[in-house]
């Protein structure tokens, strides 16, 4: 399971956008595009607030297709090498001290080999269409990305 997740800052003082797909066998079955609940006050925050929020999906789903799949760890994919290295607890703890605890789950999910954090080039990354306007040209990078994936629906009752 593959969590394509990305976030575009918006400034001091906005909610940032956020979005991730989830990719199971070749298959999207997990997509959306939202503001964040709070404001971050840099480009990193934001993609290491998105790294909890979308940890969280990817375990519920896991946990919800695990009688018929069996196990999957998570596998979250981001573009941003910083709030990666926050997020395996492995930078200091004076650049991240302005995030609020609440987001620091992910260091537990990490440490608890529940899901595993690798790093995407920016260009590679398929989540960049569903937190900001591309151009022609990345749309349609981004469709190539996405040729030969199944799209599946599933939705919470």
């Amino acid at each position: 399971m593959e969590v394509y997740l990305n976030a575009n800052w918006e400034g001091e003082g906005s909610r940032s956008q956020h979005g991730f797909c989830i990719i199971l066998f070749g298959t999207m079955v997990a997509w959306n595009s939202k503001q964040q609940s709070c404001i971050a006050s840099l480009t990193c925050q934001a993609k290491y607030m998105v790294l909890s929020f979308d940890a969280k999906e990817a375990l519920w789903l896991a946990s919800n297709l695990e009688d018929v799949i069996g196990h999957q760890c998570p596998v979250l994919v981001l573009d941003n090498k910083l709030a990666i290295q926050i997020g395996n607890n492995s930078s200091s703890k004076k650049k991240s001290r302005h995030i609020q605890r609440e987001f620091h789950i992910i260091n537990e999910l990490v440490v608890s080999k529940k899901v595993t954090i690798n790093w995407i080039a920016t260009t590679e990354q398929m989540a960049d269409i569903f937190n900001k306007a591309q151009g022609k040209i990345k749309t349609n990078q981004f469709r190539g990305c996405m040729d030969g994936l199944w799209v599946c629906v599933l939705r919470r009752t």
